[in-house]
């Protein structure tokens, strides 16, 4: 799934209000705890850096996101 700026957006503005459900891309996602939520914009901003770093003819970045806790 490609993620937009839009997505990472709204994934710390729920962080920082303490909502737990946000939008992403076209999807509700629930999370069980802000730890999840971090993992997730963690991802979220890598998936967005590695595009930014290809679209600027840099190498992409990747990287393996562990989400159990």
């Amino acid at each position: 799934m490609a993620f937009s700026i839009t997505d990472r957006d709204n994934l710390k503005a729920a962080i920082a209000t303490g909502t737990m459900s946000v939008a992403i891309g076209e999807q509700r996602v629930t999370y069980q705890s802000t730890s999840e939520m971090m993992k997730a914009l963690s991802l979220i901003q890598k998936e967005l850096d590695a595009a930014s770093a290809a679209s600027q003819g840099g190498s992409a970045l990747y990287s393996v996101v562990d989400f159990r806790e």
